[in-house]
């Protein structure tokens, strides 16, 4: 299958579903995503941000669970908020 757009992605997300080949693929694509999404060298360059700003408030922003779950085991004085404000965008 070619994947030339946001249809033939939802195609394969159905096939998956009765395909084992189909669904080897997504499983592959998404190990791939998340290896270069939660990669160790962004903590290397967040700590790098983080000594440089030292004084300063810092927002850091990631849709990737598991990379915020890193984050938060790295560097132990982050503060990451969480619950119904957070979720509705309102500052806390």
């Amino acid at each position: 299958m070619i994947m030339k757009g946001p249809q033939d992605f939802r195609k394969l997300v159905m096939k998956s579903g009765r395909d084992p080949e189909a669904r080897k693929a997504l499983l592959a694509r998404n190990a791939a995503r998340d290896l270069a999404f939660n990669s160790g060298s962004k903590l290397v360059k967040l700590r790098e941000i983080l000594k440089e700003h030292r004084e300063d408030r810092i927002f850091i922003f990631t849709e990737h669970n598991r990379l915020v779950h890193r984050i938060s085991r790295n560097f132990s004085s982050l503060q990451l908020p969480t619950g119904p404000l957070q979720k509705k965008g309102i500052p806390f």
